[in-house]
């Protein structure tokens, strides 16, 4: 049995789950001092540039970045920003992924890329150093 904190055993990665599963968790990390939240919610979102906006508006970034014409510099800075959340323990909820996946399917994929490769290093002492993160994101249509 998992205890609470462990948010019934997820681990690091991206997840596609359902709305019910994804309020589940939001009221478990809640009820937990244990994790750290965002939501980022994508419904509105109709192009790259909305799509950088929603994403720099919601998540920690560090450095700032204020445009959509560099992928990199978008993972980068969300790495920097999670890399200096005080929380050990990260939870990412991005409702919207259906609309998403519809209008700006090239763009889901890379941010799904960039999702995966942050929560990826951020576990691993070589990248992150003493302040290794468990970083689980939930795509919810």
């Amino acid at each position: 049995m998992y205890k609470s904190g462990d948010l019934w055993g997820i681990r690091p990665g991206v997840y596609s789950v359902d709305a019910q599963l994804a309020e589940a968790m939001l009221n478990l990390s809640n009820s937990t001092n244990d994790w750290v939240l965002f939501q980022v919610d994508c419904s509105k979102v109709s192009d790259r540039n909305t799509l950088f906006k929603c994403l720099c508006a919601a998540l920690p970034m560090n450095p700032l970045i204020h445009s959509d014409r560099s992928w990199d510099a978008l993972s980068d800075s969300l790495w920097g920003g999670l890399h200096d959340v005080r929380k050990d323990k990260v939870l990412i909820i991005l409702r919207g992924a259906k609309n998403l996946k519809s209008h700006l399917s090239k763009e889901y994929q890379k941010v799904i890329e960039i999702f995966g490769d942050v929560a990826n290093t951020l576990t691993k002492k070589q990248y992150a150093g003493e302040k290794v993160k468990s970083v689980s994101i939930f795509l919810v249509d």
